[in-house]
């Protein structure tokens, strides 16, 4: 029998956003290629322009592409750690992975994710 072949990204992937107010923000968006399962996972960290708030956290998710229809397999697993109301979360958008982050009005947030992902 033969196995399907996997894709691995290594936790070498990175992303950088800003924010200025609460609006969610895309941080990452991920395709999920037709006919494929995919997990994500990877560790967000956050601080203020003025060093005096910072969040941080991980996340883990996985989803189903199933013929261009793609599905969260059970619910994202997301910690956050905040001093303050700023967030992240990841969800389903169309056929992607994407995660969002969300600042605090009026506040200028540096966002950094490292994250890798696996699918069959």
């Amino acid at each position: 029998s033969t196995v399907p072949q996997s894709s691995f990204q290594p936790a070498s992937l990175s992303a950088l956003v800003t924010t200025s107010d609460a609006t969610p923000t895309t941080l990452v968006t991920i395709p999920v290629p037709s006919n494929t399962a995919l997990t994500l996972e990877g560790i967000i960290v956050a601080r203020n322009s003025t060093f005096t708030d910072s969040t941080g956290g991980f996340f883990n998710a996985t989803a189903i592409n199933n013929a261009g229809v793609v599905t969260l397999v059970g619910s994202p697993v997301v910690a956050v750690n905040a001093t303050s109301t700023s967030s992240f979360n990841v969800f389903v958008s169309g056929t992607n992975l994407v995660i969002t982050v969300t600042g605090i009005v009026s506040n200028t947030y540096n966002w950094k994710s490292i994250y890798s992902t696996s699918s069959l």
